[in-house]
């Protein structure tokens, strides 16, 4: 068998997902034909690649050296492909850059520093609630960058394999009615909002809900959603009116933004790229000192 760039890239996505299963589903295939490729890979190098157990599939000594050399192939030849794409296109070596987000929380930032860094470049902004989406579309060289937002409670996305810059977390408050008994205060226990009804503003991630009620119940109770599908307008005027709670993504009038002292909302962003992405580097260190590889 004559190995080609499709291997490499199923090498590299068993690394990525950290098992043979997790990566047939990155890649949208049957597992036990991922399985019998990665078998005629190793064949074919008279070598075993990963260590395969019941927890994953682990590089070996050789594997990891390969997967870090097939990584490069890949980027390279990606890169080789946008470049003759565009000169074929008449738009001579104008770069493009392709970002996916979860949200749109700092990507108004990010696609700024883009624009400074490539000012004759041209962007494309994909936003997606899934996380997993994202990352796949990284290891599949459909983006460039990624941006990622975690948030209390909820699972971390993998990221094995690609380098990332944290962006920072940020507290999220809870607004209340200016005229709620709880106003005044600087903190609340976040049991203090049992039997509050909550509205999310439809512009919210699916994930702040799920974050909110999974601390709700961490903190003893069930919360009440009973808003769904309104504008961040209409969500502060049913808080003003005294009729729900919410997290708003900005100060409005008439409402107050309270800390939680105990079980804190929170939300962390990170800026992800595969290998080693130009762009990505550049723009990590852009808006602040990158920690990724």
């Amino acid at each position: 068998m004559e190995l080609g760039l499709r291997h490499l890239q199923v090498v590299v996505a068993v690394a990525d997902a950290g098992g043979i299963s997790r990566a047939a589903a990155a890649l949208g295939i049957a597992q036990p034909g991922l399985t019998a490729q990665l078998k005629r890979i190793e064949q074919d190098l008279g070598i075993a690649l990963f260590h395969r157990g019941a927890d994953g599939a682990v590089p070996t000594d050789v594997g990891s050296q390969f997967v870090c050399g097939a990584r490069d192939v890949l980027v390279r030849f990606d890169q080789l492909l946008a470049t003759t794409r565009s000169l074929a296109s008449g738009t001579g070596t104008e770069p493009s850059v392709r970002i996916g987000a979860t949200g749109g929380h700092l990507l108004a930032e990010v696609t700024a520093v883009v624009g400074e860094l490539l000012p004759a470049g041209n962007q494309f902004v994909q936003v997606r609630e899934d996380a997993d989406e994202i990352v796949a579309s990284l290891r599949g060289h459909r983006l460039d960058l990624g941006l990622i937002t975690e948030y209390a409670e909820l699972p971390v996305p993998r990221l094995d394999g690609l380098s990332k810059h944290d962006l920072g977390a940020e507290p999220l408050p809870v607004a209340l009615p200016a005229h709620h008994h709880l106003a005044g205060r600087r903190a609340v226990e976040l049991r203090e909002l049992a039997g509050e009804a909550w509205v999310f503003p439809a512009e919210e991630p699916d994930d702040l809900r799920s974050s909110v009620r999974l601390a709700c119940e961490r903190a003893g109770f069930s919360p009440l959603f009973r808003h769904f599908g309104v504008d961040t307008e209409t969500a502060a005027t049913l808080i003003r009116a005294g009729q729900a709670v919410g997290v708003l993504p900005r100060r409005t009038e008439g409402t107050v933004r309270v800390s939680l002292s105990s079980a804190p909302l929170w939300r962390r962003t990170r800026l992800v790229w595969l290998g080693r992405s130009a762009i990505g580097t550049a723009v990590a260190e852009c808006v602040g000192n990158a920690d990724g590889r």
